[in-house]
């Protein structure tokens, strides 16, 4: 299994949406609710994987978009 098939596109839009917010991490922290700035660093750096609702929720507050939304 090669690192491509461990990829998480959710992830890497979290990234990104971290990337080009501009807020620090203890201001996105705040914003996010409920998480480390710690945490928040570590996932701009890629030094952490959240769980799958934490990756959601950050998304959410980043992007302003719902992934409920998205109806399958």
């Amino acid at each position: 299994m090669s690192n491509q098939d461990n990829k998480s596109h959710l992830l890497e839009a979290v990234q990104l949406a971290i990337l080009f917010d501009g807020r620090t991490d203890f201001e996105l922290a705040k914003a996010i609710g409920n998480v480390s700035v710690g945490t928040v660093c570590n996932i701009r750096n890629a030094k952490h994987i959240p769980n799958v609702v934490l990756c959601e929720r950050m998304y959410e507050a980043l992007t302003g978009v719902s992934l409920a939304d998205f109806d399958l």
